[in-house]
């Protein structure tokens, strides 16, 4: 059962993982995107400002107003709709709303004291953030459904066959035992056997055949100790 329970772990461990890599991975091509999220806004407009002299502004503006539109920042624009190097990030969950939201002010452009770009910037002037979804990132997937238990009768099956085993190490132990005990008992008669094999047979014989030039023993008795 312990070893079943172990594979059903390890399965769960890897769905997890993969689903975590997934959901990782939604926006990961896009600057300031976690988890499909735009949770850094500067890395993304930075991002789109590449390419674009500070001087070339007005059109960098221009091509980035609806890329950022789509994740909630709104640009500002003077009252002849001439945009202007100043953002606004959302403080509102979707949807974007133009011209809907000013709490959140972020300058771009770094000008020189005669009022020439020079470079761009990022000065946050603070208010809160709510981050919308990255552009093409698809949400994250769901959390993956929840393992099944394993069947009664599969469960049944494996208890039984750990009882088995348990039995059948149970039987060899014994057996063990068993060998070693008798490997004890023969060893202990192998060593008597050898303590008598050099020790002398005493023999009282009663008389003695007479064949003139030797005699043969005659009426002999075992002498036990």
């Amino acid at each position: 059962m312990s070893h079943l329970r172990m594979r059903i772990r390890r399965l769960i461990f890897l769905v997890l993982v993969a689903w975590v890599a997934l959901a990782r991975s939604a926006g990961a091509q896009v600057p300031g995107c976690v988890n499909g999220t735009l949770l850094d806004p500067s890395a993304y407009v930075r991002s789109l400002e590449a390419g674009f002299p500070p001087s070339q502004w007005p059109a960098a503006m221009a091509a980035m107003q609806p890329k950022l539109a789509h994740v909630g920042i709104d640009v500002q624009h003077g009252s002849g709709g001439n945009l202007r190097p100043r953002l606004f990030l959302p403080t509102h969950q979707p949807p974007f709303v133009p011209d809907g939201d000013f709490n959140h002010t972020v300058d771009l452009i770094k000008t020189d004291s005669s009022g020439t770009p020079i470079e761009w910037e990022w000065v946050d002037y603070g208010g809160g953030y709510a981050p919308y979804a990255c552009p093409g990132a698809s949400p994250p997937p769901p959390p993956p459904p929840p393992v099944p238990p394993p069947s009664t009768e599969l469960a049944a099956r494996v208890t039984a066959a750990e009882d088995q085993l348990s039995a059948l190490n149970q039987a060899v132990g014994a057996i063990a035992a068993l060998v070693a005990s008798d490997a004890a008992t023969t060893q202990a008669r192998l060593t008597k056997i050898e303590s008598l094999q050099g020790r002398p047979i005493p023999v009282a014989c009663k008389a003695a055949a007479n064949f003139g030039a030797f005699r043969i023993p005659t009426s002999c008795t075992l002498v036990l100790p």
